[in-house]
């Protein structure tokens, strides 16, 4: 008995798979011994791995919403253009063309002309009313803007 004990404590380790000897140090390394779980490595690896990819393929599924600009600050005065230019984003080329002339003569400080191509949009009979409203708005921040700046360009 003593002979089989000593055998035994000068015997190396032998995968318990393959059946070949492994040395102590390699032990941990392959599953063999004290972890006999290790050989799930790559499939719970893998597990992970497909997960994370499902997981990242779903967030970049929904669809995003195109922020809005905010509003223009010109002499203290809130001008909302962006939403007047959303508004009209669809109308026709004739009123494009006075949407455009307002932005156009609001950059350049040509304030009563931006106000009257507002005019003749508000007159247009082909405007529904969600776009009278913007419309309407947008004329109150431009006297807005005329009585509280200065001299305009002309």
């Amino acid at each position: 008995m003593v002979r089989d004990m000593m055998f035994a404590t000068t015997q190396r380790s032998v995968c318990k798979r393959t059946m070949v000897p492994v040395p102590q140090s390699l032990q941990l390394c392959l599953g063999c011994g004290l972890f006999p779980n290790m050989n799930k490595i790559p499939f719970i690896a893998f597990q992970c791995f497909a997960l994370s990819v499902l997981l990242l393929g779903f967030t970049g599924c929904r669809k995003k919403q195109p922020a809005t600009p905010p509003p223009y600050e010109i002499n203290g005065v809130k001008v909302d253009v962006p939403r007047l230019q959303d508004a009209f984003a669809g109308a026709p080329p004739e009123i494009q063309a006075d949407v455009n002339q307002t932005t156009l003569n609001l950059r350049y400080g040509m304030y009563e002309k931006s106000l009257m191509a507002l005019d003749r949009l508000i007159n247009n009979p082909a405007l529904n009313e969600t776009q009278k409203k913007v419309v309407n708005d947008l004329i109150e921040q431009m006297k807005q803007l005329i009585a509280k700046g200065g001299p305009p360009r002309r």
